[in-house]
């Protein structure tokens, strides 16, 4: 029976299931076991930041092995958010930089959109915040009334009027002489 690099059963878990045969990891294992310099060449080029795409083709492996390489050194991926945060602060002053120099001639809404954007997403990669959330409580009518009645109440003296109320014919009640 077939053994996996890491010892395991390649045996399908189900019986008659096909399995299907993973090219890619197939190309992995190659690379890595009869071209050593190429493999750590990627890996070098994946941990100083650079992009698969860009990895592809400056090293002629195609682009979903170098993926997958990079899935499997998950030390290259702190890499290269450390790596894109960099070039998006930079990105973020020079279309600031732009913006001012060229602020009379350009649409104001596509490059204040894209500072924007990368000034976000460099707070993001570096840590920063990139959103606020408040949580109020309001209270509710009940908690209102019991907040009322818990004040203090005020000492006062009630001041009645010695004069008596007479009643007008219409059956007014008036203070005598107003």
């Amino acid at each position: 029976m077939a053994k996996g690099r890491n010892g395991t059963s390649l045996a399908p878990l189900a019986p008659n299931v096909k399995t299907k045969f993973d090219h890619v990891q197939c190309q992995v294992d190659t690379l890595a076991a009869h071209f050593p310099p190429v493999h750590e060449q990627i890996i070098t080029l994946l941990a100083n930041g650079h992009s698969p795409f860009k990895v592809s083709k400056w090293t002629g492996i195609e682009v979903d092995v170098v993926r997958r390489i990079r899935d499997l050194h998950p030390e290259t991926l702190e890499r290269l958010k450390a790596n894109l945060a960099a070039n998006l602060a930079e990105a973020a002053q020079s279309l600031s930089e732009r913006l001012i120099e060229n602020a009379h001639r350009l649409r104001p809404e596509n490059i204040a959109k894209a500072l924007a954007i990368a000034v976000d997403k460099h707070q993001l990669l570096s840590g920063g915040v990139t959103a606020r959330t408040e949580h109020r409580r309001v209270p509710t009518p009940e908690e209102l009334q019991a907040m009322f009645e818990a004040l203090p109440k005020a000492n006062v003296t009630v001041i009645e009027d010695a004069q008596p109320k007479e009643e007008l014919t219409n059956g007014d009640l008036r203070h005598p002489g107003s």
